[in-house]
């Protein structure tokens, strides 16, 4: 069993059930950025110390994923402020 693959795993998770149950009119947008940058990126940590490859693999898929939403939502709202 390899707790920091599964640990990523379930960050993963975390952050796609948040983006799907905190969406709204009244959704402090900022706030939400911070937060999946965060869980994304200690995901990607526990990704990187798991010992097993498929778990990396994964970790690192699922994780990058949500790095990059994040930051192309940043990116979306410096356009729409111009």
């Amino acid at each position: 069993m390899n707790n920091h693959g599964l640990l990523s795993f379930l960050i993963a998770m975390v952050s796609l059930v948040l983006f799907w149950g905190l969406k709204g009119p009244v959704t402090n947008i900022y706030s939400m950025i911070i937060l999946y940058t965060l869980l994304s990126l200690t995901g990607l940590v526990f990704a990187v110390q798991s010992k097993e490859k498929i778990w990396l693999y994964i970790g690192i898929i699922l994780n990058g994923g949500v790095l990059v939403f994040a930051l192309l939502i940043l990116v979306a709202i410096g356009f729409g402020e111009v």
